[in-house]
């Protein structure tokens, strides 16, 4: 999890903070450290994943996107 959280960490101001990458960042970097994180993680990745195989373009995938969703993966 650390070396995705470094990676994360790296794109996330090289793309321009994109919307798409803040709740997917925020799991991946407290999953590191707390358990409770990885599950919505997980959740969160699958997520974006779906949503990046479907779309044929950046545009189309923001279209897609929705950062309610997103917020949605967090700790129940």
């Amino acid at each position: 999890m650390s070396s995705l959280d470094a990676i994360f960490t790296r794109l996330y101001p090289a793309l321009a903070y994109p919307d798409w990458l803040v709740m997917l960042s925020r799991n991946c970097e407290y999953a590191t450290d707390v358990s409770d994180f990885e599950q919505p993680f997980e959740d969160e990745f699958h997520h974006i994943a779906t949503l990046w195989a479907q779309a044929d373009s950046l545009a189309a995938f923001e279209r897609e996107y929705s950062r309610q969703a997103s917020n949605g993966h967090d700790i129940k």
